[in-house]
């Protein structure tokens, strides 16, 4: 009889194991433990507005994993370039006889534009974007119209203000037609079809 006791108490010990188990995933799960689903040595998460790690400033998050990068991060600076003289605003070219068509807008698509115009115009904004160098990283690239906003607004559009941007125009990588590309005025929010041959700033970005 005692055994047969014995064998109850066991069985009622592993019943509740298995209950007290499946709580914790529960809650895990339910809660979102970040002790427990984020341990200290996992990846590093960040906010937007916070430092990334090429010194750049978050401004996008991908919450729902569309892409196989998690961030975007703004460099800190316009970029400046010594031509004849130290140079802070660049055409998106001299040259548009043609329309190189295979750009787009959207978010994730900046780095892919940047060397679609490079191959068409080897020179001017995607250039200087393409051969930027921050913190040792070559993978800058000239943002796209929709990543530009998300700079504006997540950055810019701040109180206060972050990323020290110029109130002027900024460059994007997405073409509107064979003499137009997008533009991003910093002073109101606003983009446009601007002419290539206009001179503007950039400010590179970054994916990781």
């Amino acid at each position: 009889m005692s055994e047969k006791r014995n064998e109850l108490r066991g069985a009622d010990r592993v019943s509740w194991f298995r209950v007290l188990a499946v709580c914790v995933a529960a809650f895990v799960v339910l809660a979102g433990c970040d002790s427990l689903l984020y341990p200290d040595d996992g990846p590093t998460r960040y906010a937007i507005g916070d430092t990334g790690p090429a010194g750049g400033l978050i401004f996008y998050i991908d919450e729902d994993d569309e892409h196989d990068w998690r961030y975007l991060e703004a460099w800190i600076a316009d970029e400046t370039v010594l031509i004849d003289r130290y140079e802070d605003e660049y055409p998106w070219s001299y040259e548009y006889y043609s329309s190189i068509d295979e750009t787009s807008t959207g978010i994730g698509t900046g780095y892919a534009n940047t060397y679609e115009v490079l191959n068409e115009y080897p020179n001017y904004a995607a250039k200087v974007a393409a051969q930027a160098e921050h913190d040792d990283r070559d993978d800058w690239f000239l943002p796209s119209i929709d990543e530009l906003e998300q700079m504006y607004e997540n950055l810019h559009a701040q109180d206060p203000p972050l990323g020290n941007f110029f109130e002027g125009d900024y460059w994007s990588s997405s073409e509107v037609s064979a003499d137009r590309a997008y533009s991003l005025m910093f002073g109101t929010g606003s983009s446009w079809p601007d002419h290539k041959t206009q001179e503007f700033r950039v400010r590179v970005a970054r994916a990781f």
